[in-house]
């Protein structure tokens, strides 16, 4: 029997800490009383340069003001899970909205092999080559 302490057990974790929870076989599911899904192109660009720019901050300084803040996520381990999936399904209770793209982003960052430096200067240039050709 589960005792009501555990319930409310939290721990603040990294990033990287939070991709890799139990050993990187996760799957995240969105319960039923959440809202929709309804980012708008503005809200994923401005999180994916955010994003981009904190990369860029972190690959200058191992200061810890180079960090960027992306809000809370919370997740609950789910006591049920799909037959289909070995790994360990977390509800999202809040930050679906940031997780969503955030999940979208990082197969596409990785593939491309780049630094985030790299990345962000190749970025920079594509959007300046794309504002020239229109």
């Amino acid at each position: 029997m589960k005792k009501v302490e555990d319930l409310f057990k939290a721990r603040a974790s990294s990033p990287l800490e939070t991709a890799m929870l139990y050993d990187g076989r996760v799957g995240f599911t969105i319960p039923e009383y959440q809202r929709q899904y309804d980012w708008s192109e503005d809200n994923i660009a401005r999180l994916y340069y955010d994003t981009l720019n904190g990369f860029q901050r972190l690959s200058d300084s191992a200061d810890a003001n180079a960090f960027t803040f992306l809000g809370t996520l919370i997740f609950v381990e789910e006591e049920t899970k799909e037959e289909e999936f070995s790994g360990v399904s977390v509800a999202v209770v809040d930050g679906q909205q940031r997780l969503t793209p955030l999940t979208l982003f990082c197969p596409h960052s990785s593939l491309d092999g780049l630094t985030p430096r790299e990345y962000h200067q190749q970025s920079t240039e594509d959007q300046t080559l794309n504002s020239a050709n229109l």
